[in-house]
């Protein structure tokens, strides 16, 4: 099945919680927007930018054992 993936940098207008770690995302913070479609089903979250820089991470470790 087609997998759809993508993240977006974006700046709150509004408060929010990062869907990993629970923190408050203020407003003029910027977040990044996870958003797509796996197993069929779509998805998104709000993920304050150190969440992101750990998932990134985790990532690309997985990635290097694909070769």
């Amino acid at each position: 099945m087609r997998e759809l993936h993508q993240h977006t940098k974006r700046t709150a207008r509004k408060p929010h919680r990062c869907n990993e770690c629970g923190i408050a995302i203020d407003p003029r913070t910027v977040y990044m927007l996870w958003h797509g479609v796996s197993d069929g089903t779509g998805y998104s979250a709000k993920v304050c930018l150190d969440c992101d820089l750990v998932q990134t991470a985790i990532y690309w470790s997985l990635q290097d054992g694909d070769d």
